[in-house]
């Protein structure tokens, strides 16, 4: 039976490149409305997200995250903020953008984690309060080209087993590790993404280890 969510897990890539496209107020509401909806320890909810449409600033933010360059060419971008007070906040607000980063997905938008803590500039930037430290600053768009990559991955019994370590789950999984099925995601929408060839994935743009310009999905 199709699962829409599992296959947004499934076919989710990063995007650096945007078309010079605006994104629909509505869109722009469900990504984010995703992250407010998301759960986190106790209700806490120590969490700010601060939207980013005008130019300039989306230059500027570019500059200030050094992993994220290609923010400046985005139509838009979310500081996800959390509340320095807050011991769980770090790992609620890592929660949130892996769901605004679905929702967008499902939408036909493109983004990526950019920038992980350090980034009081940004937190300058956007006025945010002494009490807020940065995570992370996603930029959105419509893809600029059809994306085409390969994700790499685990076999499913290398990372996951059944009541005790090494017992194998029942099924094995739908793809084996290679991900050699070269799987098409497809969205009745415009801006679809119309076909995806999955690639290895390294090391995201919040990693410290990436190096600048590394292709990574």
């Amino acid at each position: 039976m199709a699962n829409p969510v599992f296959d947004a897990v499934r076919s989710v890539m990063a995007i650096r490149e945007y078309q010079d496209k605006p994104i629909a107020s509505d869109v722009v509401s469900r990504i984010v409305d995703a992250g407010r909806l998301t759960a986190s320890a106790s209700n806490s909810q120590a969490w700010h997200f601060v939207v980013i449409r005008e130019p300039e600033t989306l230059r500027a933010l570019g500059s200030l995250v050094k992993t994220g360059p290609y923010i400046a060419k985005s139509v838009l971008a979310i500081v996800v903020a959390y509340e320095k007070a807050s011991h769980t906040a770090i790992s609620d607000c890592s929660r949130a953008i892996q769901s605004m980063l679905l929702t967008a997905w499902a939408e036909g938008v493109g983004s990526n984690w950019t920038g992980f803590g350090g980034l009081e500039g940004v937190r300058s930037k956007v006025a945010l309060p002494d009490r807020y430290e940065v995570l992370a600053v996603l930029p959105f768009g419509y893809p600029a080209r059809p994306v085409k990559g390969r994700k790499k991955r685990k076999p499913l019994a290398e990372v996951a087993s059944a009541e005790r370590f090494g017992t194998p789950l029942p099924g094995g999984g739908l793809f084996d590790g290679s991900e050699a099925t070269r799987a098409t995601h497809q969205l009745d929408r415009t801006d679809s993404i119309r076909s995806i060839e999955r690639r290895p994935k390294k090391c995201a743009d919040h990693c410290p280890r990436r190096k600048a310009g590394a292709a990574v999905r």
